[in-house]
């Protein structure tokens, strides 16, 4: 939805920040991963719906499920979230952080997708191509898709490296005007 992805940029922008300037990227990354599983469950999304509860009462819920990592500027953040009936972009929050801290580390997630199991030797081929294709450190995961007939097809967010035979065939076609 791009009402939730417009309520949550300006909070995963502030909790960016905040991470960057205390150097805590990957604790902010684990909190926002855990309170946006837990808002996913639909027993939690009713109890924060319920405006009969006291925000202090849903801080403490969040902070009990959260033990160990709610800091005091963990729980302020959910108390904003709380106060400005925000806790269900929580997930959007979290995906955005993740992509602003991926931007910064000028890294990016590839999903590696080939028709047989690749050794760790075309694997590291693999990075490299797409590492000087996508000027980033690649982190790849690979999978093996029997839907392909050869080649590969590599997925990084909505970019897409179609260097399959199928793929190939579809381009012949294409420049034959078919």
């Amino acid at each position: 939805m791009a009402e939730k992805a417009t309520l949550a940029r300006p909070y995963a922008r502030a909790v960016f920040e905040l991470a960057e300037e205390t150097r805590t990227f990957s604790e902010w990354s684990h909190v926002l991963e855990r309170l946006s599983r837990v808002i996913q469950d639909p027993a939690v999304l009713e109890l924060i719906k319920d405006r009969a509860i006291p925000s202090e009462q849903l801080v403490q819920f969040f902070s009990e499920v959260c033990a160990g990592s709610f800091n005091d500027r963990v729980k302020n953040f959910v108390a904003v979230l709380i106060l400005h009936r925000r806790l269900e972009v929580l997930p959007d929050i979290s995906t955005m952080y993740q992509a602003l801290c991926a931007e910064a580390e000028k890294t990016v997630n590839v999903q590696l997708f080939s028709s047989v199991p690749l050794d760790e030797n075309e694997q590291e081929k693999f990075r490299q191509f797409l590492e000087k294709r996508l000027a980033r450190t690649v982190k790849m995961q690979c999978e093996i898709d029997k839907g392909l007939l050869g080649g590969f097809v590599a997925k990084a967010g909505n970019y897409v490296l179609d260097g399959s035979v199928r793929g190939f065939l579809m381009s012949l076609k294409a420049a034959m005007g078919e």
